[in-house]
């Protein structure tokens, strides 16, 4: 028995292994990948902006214009609806970039409504843009997960790194040519439906270090909460709150777009805190679904089937601008910015 179990563990890492640019389909890996998501944001007057470059780490064949590939650029608002769309290409090795709030500037003025949000009593424009591979010139398959991302986030002249998804395969898997449906969680063409990056816990950090810190929590997931005729759907995520001393409170957050920011400090119980700042731990929440049909019947469930990713963003306020005051401002004369993505409990899928 334990001859076999170390010829399977092999096996297994055999196959893991067998190729420099092969993960786990299902698991958000660090490797390339045909397609690439990620959510960004910008001030509407605000410093803060996201800008984002997408680079071809394969190379090989090209067309007669000497490009190796394109994609299908797409933006989506929070409740995923899409916004605007472009065309990007890239020669071999090359390297694609952009920004939120030049890209902003292509908007309409009723597009740009769509994507405006409030979030912490500041405007911005808020969204995710999915980069749909659409054409590679190289006769390989494998060629096709060609991808890495880096996206950052910089306010003034601070800036934090954000890990993209890279997915492997594609958004929508089987359906390479288009027609996509063109959305990063729904079916494709075929019917196919995107492989699930599943999860069944996210663990997310934060740290408050005094009331001029901004920490948000970045939930993007395939589910939102609605209404429609015959079905009312609400989402949210249950779990913990937990300080540094093995101290934790349930706390429920909504879920009422698949793009979510939250302030933290709105969702952080002050009875794990009673001194005050700092505010430091951590939090773990399962993604729950409540569906009432027109009949009244309800059902709850906690979904495998859908894909979610989320990162912490800290902004700390490292020297708090000094008032002869006891209420400390929210101003800051020098900060640091962080993204943590989320830590996950990962759950077996079968195929």
């Amino acid at each position: 028995m334990k001859t076999f179990g170390m010829l399977f563990v092999s096996l297994f890492f055999l196959f893991l292994f067998q190729g420099t640019a092969s993960a786990v389909l299902g698991v958000d890996d660090n490797v390339p990948g045909q397609d690439v998501l990620f959510p960004v944001i910008c001030g509407v007057t605000a410093p803060l902006n996201t800008s984002w470059a997408i680079s071809d780490v394969m190379g090989g064949a090209t067309d007669l214009m000497g490009n190796a590939a394109r994609a299908e650029v797409m933006l989506y608002n929070t409740r995923g609806n899409a916004i605007f769309d472009y065309i990007a290409a890239w020669t071999p090795y090359d390297v694609v970039t952009g920004n939120c709030k030049s890209l902003i500037q292509q908007l309409s003025s009723s597009s740009k409504a769509a994507v405006k949000k409030t979030i912490d009593g500041a405007d911005y424009y808020v969204g995710f843009l999915a980069f749909f591979q659409e054409q590679n010139f190289s006769e390989d398959p494998s060629v096709r997960d060609r991808f890495t991302g880096w996206i950052t986030l910089r306010k003034n002249e601070t800036d934090a790194g954000l890990k993209p998804f890279q997915a492997e395969q594609g958004l929508a898997m089987s359906d390479y040519n288009p027609p996509y449906d063109r959305h990063p969680f729904a079916e494709n063409g075929s019917g196919e439906v995107p492989v699930p990056v599943t999860a069944k816990s996210l663990i997310l950090r934060f740290s408050i270090d005094n009331a001029a810190s901004k920490n948000w929590w970045i939930v993007l997931t395939g589910v939102q909460s609605s209404t429609s005729p015959g079905l009312t759907r609400m989402v949210r995520l249950n779990g913990l709150v937990c300080d540094e001393n093995e101290n934790c409170l349930s706390v429920a957050l909504p879920v009422a777009d698949l793009l979510n920011f939250y302030n933290v400090s709105d969702y952080v119980p002050a009875g794990l805190f009673p001194g005050g700042f700092p505010k430091r731990g951590f939090a773990k929440f399962d993604l729950v679904v409540s569906e009432t049909d027109a009949l009244g019947h309800n059902t709850i469930y906690t979904p495998s089937d859908i894909s979610t990713f989320a990162w912490s963003y800290v902004d700390s306020c490292i020297l708090p601008l000094p008032v002869p005051f006891k209420v400390q401002p929210k101003v800051c004369l020098r900060e640091s910015l962080s993204i943590f993505p989320a830590d996950r409990i990962y759950v077996p899928l079968l195929y």
